[in-house]
């Protein structure tokens, strides 16, 4: 075995075993989600080329604000992360995940990894197979049909566009949410 294999084996151990504390669990939880989101935002704004007063003015945003958010994530607003991920071109993913899963994440070194745009991603999407999405397609359509309905301000009765991810088909129908 590799002596720094080694090394992060006993260090996620060691880390493990004071996961058992509950006020550990939480620090723990908001250090990682701080520290990850701040270097995220650091790396994905230099990776495209930007300044922070480049990622500011697309966000509507101070550049001091992007300069704190760099260096702590610890107050930020869903809003505000949406507004960032919208003009980073990039999804925000928020969810809950065993303490495992945070530990497993927060050991891994991801930070040279290019997280692409969707214009950069949308090759990788479209090579897909056909009904790659199919287990998932009823929750996804749903998920779409709301994004239309909040970027389109439409109503209940208007013609929505509705995915079915499964045949790769846009059908339009009526809204039944």
């Amino acid at each position: 075995m590799e002596m720094g294999h080694s090394r992060t084996i006993t260090k996620i151990k060691s880390i493990w075993r004071k996961l058992e504390s509950k006020t550990f669990r939480d620090v723990f939880a908001a250090e990682t989600t701080s520290n990850t989101l701040a270097s995220q935002l650091y790396v994905f704004r230099t990776q495209r080329g930007m300044t922070q007063a480049d990622l500011a003015d697309l966000a509507g945003m101070r550049q001091s604000r992007i300069s704190n958010l760099e260096q702590d994530c610890h107050n930020v607003t869903l809003t505000t992360l949406r507004r960032l991920a919208s003009a980073l071109d990039v999804a925000l993913l928020v969810k809950f995940v065993p303490f495992s899963e945070l530990l497993d994440e927060s050991t891994r070194q991801n930070l040279d990894k290019k997280i692409l745009s969707f214009h950069e991603d949308s090759p990788k999407f479209n090579s897909m197979p056909v009904g790659f999405f199919s287990s998932t397609s009823a929750s996804a359509s749903n998920i779409a049909t709301r994004a239309v309905t909040a970027s389109t301000g439409a109503s209940h009765s208007t013609q929505l566009p509705q995915l079915s991810l499964g045949t790769n088909e846009v059908r339009y129908g009526k809204n039944l949410h």
